[in-house]
């Protein structure tokens, strides 16, 4: 981490990250800074680098990565997840992947066990739980 902040990497920006991911980061700024975003599309990578103001747009996941991210959103197709959160845990970055997590279960657990090794928080992005109408049904039903 560079002077307590986190240094956040993207790979994969598709219509959920920018919908959800990046407006929550984007409140945060005080505490991140926002590196790097791949996309497979350099023209689409780069209007979402100019919209939230990252340091520079890729379509190379590894330049992420060498770019030296404390925390990585993994958001890219699931066919990919695997590789890109285990690159992202061995490049020693906190990982949040996108559901699904990954294809295979055995592919999970690898990532478990990788991110565990490397003393590394994996965490699944599920926030369901906090949404205002999710939290009102809970109170109802425990009245």
């Amino acid at each position: 981490m560079s002077k307590g902040r986190l240094r956040l990497g993207v790979l994969g920006a598709g219509a959920w990250t920018v919908a959800s991911h990046l407006p929550n980061v984007v409140q945060r700024k005080d505490e991140v800074d926002l590196v790097s975003v791949c996309r497979r599309d350099p023209v689409q990578a780069e209007a979402i680098r100019a919209r939230f103001g990252f340091d520079f747009a890729t379509t190379d996941f590894q330049e992420v990565l060498d770019a030296g991210v404390d925390l990585c959103i993994v958001a890219g197709p699931v066919a990919v997840h695997h590789e890109h959160a285990k690159a992202a845990l061995e490049a020693g970055a906190h990982v949040l992947c996108e559901k699904p997590f990954t294809l295979r279960a055995s592919e999970a657990w690898e990532l478990v066990e990788l991110a565990t090794r490397r003393e590394r928080h994996l965490v699944l992005a599920y926030g369901w739980h906090y949404f205002p109408m999710v939290e009102a049904a809970r109170s109802w039903m425990q009245t």
